[in-house]
């Protein structure tokens, strides 16, 4: 990862358990989706995800992440240049 590359900052979860993420370093104007993984293999598009960023810096939410916050589980979460493939 070079320091030009997108990349994501943080994720949060706002007052409704939804997450949010803020991402660095996106050509303004690209369309983006999140994919996520639990086990670092299989990674699949999270609904809703799809985006064009509006600046270089870009928080998006609220996401329905497949994850609960408080529970021993892990979620491993990238940026995508481009829109969700068609099924």
């Amino acid at each position: 990862l070079t320091a030009d590359q997108p990349r994501l900052v943080n994720v949060f979860f706002d007052e409704n358990g939804a997450g949010n993420i803020l991402f660095e370093n996106l050509t303004p104007e690209g369309t983006y989706h999140v994919i996520s993984s639990t086990d670092g293999r299989t990674f699949l598009p999270l609904p809703g995800s799809e985006f064009v960023a509006t600046q270089a810096n870009v928080t998006v939410g609220a996401l329905s992440l497949p994850f609960t916050p408080g529970q021993p589980s892990r979620l491993i979460i990238k940026i995508v240049e481009g829109a969700i493939p068609a099924p």
